[in-house]
C-alpha cells in the first residue's frame, strides 16, 4: 500500500489482526507485534513464550509476511508498549508519559488545561482519586468560569505531578482468580477499581 494514504494505518492494522487471528499470546498495534509467555516461574513463561513465537513465525512463513530482523527483540523481561511499560511483575506507567507531564509548564489558557488533562487521563488506570486531584484545574474548562489561575491551581498542579511519579505496578489480570469490582462516588465523579487477591488491576474514573 502506498505511503501517505489517510486510511492506510487502519487497513494495515486490520490486515495484521486478520493474519495473526487465533494465535495465542500475540498482540499487535500498528507495526508493533508483541508475543508474551505465561507461567508461574521464569522457566515456564520462557517455554510458553517460545512455543507462541514459533507458532507466530510459522504463520508468517506460510503467509509470506516479512519481518524486520533489526527490530526483533527476544525474551525481554520488560518493554514499552502503547505508552505503558510491561514487566514481569505487571504493568507500569510509561516513563516517557510521566516525564512529559512532570516537565510541563503550568497551563496558560483553557487549551493548555485540556492538553494537560488529556495527558493525565492516559494514566487513569494507575491512579486512584484522579478525578478529585484534577477537579480544581478542570473547573477552568467550564464555559461559565472565567480564566483565573490561582494558588489553588498551582497546588493542584503540583499534587498531580507528585501523584503520577508514585503510580503503582498493576498486576496482570488472571481469568482463573476471583474478581472484585470496588465502586465509589463523590460530588466530582465516579470511580471503580478492579481487584484480584486484594491487588488493583485497573482504575477507572468518570468526572461529572
Amino acid at each position: 500500500m502506498p505511503f501517505g494514504i489517510s486510511p492506510a494505518p487502519e487497513y494495515f492494522q486490520q490486515f495484521l489482526e486478520r493474519e495473526i487471528e487465533n494465535l495465542p499470546g500475540v498482540r499487535t498495534v500498528a507495526d508493533d507485534i508483541l508475543i508474551y509467555g505465561e507461567g508461574d516461574t521464569v522457566e515456564e513463561a520462557t517455554a510458553d513464550h517460545d512455543i507462541k513465537l514459533k507458532a507466530f513465525l510459522d504463520r508468517c512463513r506460510s503467509r509470506n509476511i516479512k519481518l524486520n530482523r533489526d527490530k526483533f527483540q527476544l525474551r525481554l523481561t520488560e518493554m514499552p508498549y502503547i505508552g505503558h511499560l510491561l514487566t514481569a511483575d505487571g504493568v507500569k506507567s510509561g516513563p516517557e508519559k510521566i516525564a512529559a507531564i512532570t516537565q510541563m509548564d503550568k497551563p496558560k489558557d483553557v487549551k493548555g488545561v485540556q492538553r494537560l488533562l488529556g495527558m493525565v487521563n492516559y494514566l487513569t488506570k494507575f491512579m486512584e482519586n484522579l478525578s478529585d486531584l484534577c477537579e480544581p484545574i478542570r473547573n477552568l474548562t467550564h464555559k461559565e468560569n472565567a480564566w483565573n489561575w490561582t494558588d489553588d491551581h498551582d497546588n493542584a498542579f503540583a499534587r498531580i505531578k507528585d501523584a503520577i511519579t508514585k503510580t503503582p505496578v498493576l498486576r496482570y489480570f488472571d481469568p482463573k482468580l476471583s474478581t472484585t469490582l470496588q465502586c465509589d462516588a463523590s460530588e466530582t465523579g465516579l470511580g471503580a477499581t478492579l481487584m484480584q487477591n486484594n491487588q488493583p488491576k485497573s482504575h477507572t474514573q468518570v468526572e461529572r
